[in-house]
């Protein structure tokens, strides 16, 4: 599953509001961070926040730059700060971008049941975002925790994502494939698993190659995906 994050067109929405602060030089300590300059790039970041505590644009920064230093948890506590300031004063664009980011760090963690709200906090917002529609998905057809799968709904935003896709995404596919297995369509599962399979593209074959296989085997034996 995704779960590496880079700027993309959804996180420019971020640097374009005005949220009252010193966006220069919070971009600044961003693309320090973007440098490997962690240190300096907190420092900057730190010293907006002594002046601006109840803004959500700082402390927002200060998570994505200790998500990129692999540090989650204190990525986490600081996304909460800016998700519950954002709330009360961003746009809906700003929040979605929050919320999808939430996701993606406790998907990283393994944290199912978070990860799963903030995904459906995230698709009440915006229904035609790929990586909200398939790790929703993803989350409802192979959590191990037996309470938070919903196979029907799975499958669901699984097709969304593959339409949304053209069909030629090999994770789309995958995700599908446990969808349809959740829902006891063996044979549906099988057939998405190998296109699936047919088009992984290079740079996945290393980590996602081999998992794939796997999940084929399982449907071939009439067995569901379920992470443990």
């Amino acid at each position: 599953m995704e779960t590496a994050e880079k700027p993309s067109r959804s996180w420019d929405d971020i640097w374009q509001q005005r949220a009252s602060v010193d966006q220069a030089e919070l971009l600044r300590g961003y693309r320090l961070e973007q440098q490997g300059r962690h240190k300096e790039a907190l420092a900057i970041v730190d010293k907006v926040l002594a002046r601006y505590p109840n803004n959500w644009l700082p402390h927002f920064v200060k998570a994505a730059i200790f998500s990129q230093m692999q540090k989650r948890e204190p990525a986490l506590k600081e996304l909460d700060l800016a998700l519950n300031l954002a709330t009360k004063s961003a746009p809906p664009q700003v929040v979605f971008v929050l919320a999808r980011f939430k996701a993606l760090i406790n998907l990283a963690l393994g944290r199912n049941r978070p990860a799963l709200e903030a995904l459906e906090q995230s698709i009440k917002m915006k229904q035609d975002d790929v990586f909200v529609l398939n790790n929703l998905a993803w989350v409802l057809a192979t959590a191990k925790e037996a309470e938070l799968r919903d196979p029907t709904r799975a499958l669901y935003y699984a097709k969304k994502s593959c339409e949304l896709t053209h069909w030629s995404s090999a994770t789309a596919l995958d995700t599908l494939a446990a969808a349809e297995a959740a829902k006891g369509k063996m044979a549906d599962a099988v057939k998405h698993e190998r296109q699936a399979v047919a088009r992984i593209q290079p740079a996945e074959r290393r980590y996602a190659l081999a998992a794939m296989q796997a999940r084929e085997q399982l449907y071939l034996a009439g067995r569901s995906y379920v992470e443990m």
